[in-house]
């Protein structure tokens, strides 16, 4: 697999309000009359389709070398799995409520920093539980990939989703989990995290 850099947290309702004053694109529905409410500034962002996502990564990329991006399917995976191939972001031990955000928990998005303990050894917080992300491809059957693919992309009408969210079961909280939503609709359990990598991709 190329090399890539994932960031540590999702983005966060904070970032998303610099976006939207940035550019022409609407603010999410759950935040009052347009207004962000400082509440949930550190909470991800959601209510935003793929196609929100793929704005905003673009809107960031301008401000930065190399390229930025949604994860590919495979890309979230590795991030998750390790080198080790890890059931879950932390390791193999079941779920609990200390290590994610899911359906045992308050019911409802908490700050990206919080769960450290579900950290990956590589630092990345919440590729489990919290909120279902968007990946840049869409979901199709591996098998019908092309063998010699790099980074493996599907084919479907519908956007991959990874990670699980404070809705869902402990199930969903395996790295290894896939989901699928329409691209162009908005969620109140999913949200995103962006990819960067130092080379000439389009932005």
């Amino acid at each position: 697999m190329s090399a890539f850099s994932m960031s540590r947290f999702a983005v966060t309702n904070a970032e998303y309000r610099d976006f939207v004053a940035a550019t022409d694109d609407p603010p999410p529905s759950h935040w009052p009359d347009g207004e962000m409410p400082e509440a949930i500034a550190n909470h991800p962002v959601v209510n935003v389709s793929a196609d929100d996502a793929d704005r905003y990564c673009r809107w960031l990329g301008a401000t930065m070398p190399g390229s930025v991006r949604l994860p590919s399917e495979a890309e979230w995976e590795y991030a998750a799995r390790g080198r080790e191939g890890r059931r879950y972001p932390w390791g193999d031990q079941e779920p609990t409520v200390e290590l994610a955000n899911y359906i045992e928990g308050p019911g409802a998005t908490v700050p990206v920093d919080a769960h450290s303990a579900g950290c990956t050894p590589e630092g990345i917080y919440q590729l489990a539980g919290n909120v279902w992300e968007w990946c840049g491809d869409y979901l199709g059957d591996y098998e019908d990939l092309a063998e010699d693919s790099i980074d493996p992309v599907g084919a479907t009408p519908d956007r991959a989703l990874r990670g699980g969210a404070f809705s869902g079961s402990a199930n969903a909280l395996r790295a290894s989990y896939r989901n699928r939503y329409r691209l162009r609709r908005r969620y109140v359990h999913i949200g995103f995290r962006v990819v960067w990598r130092e080379d000439t991709e389009t932005k």
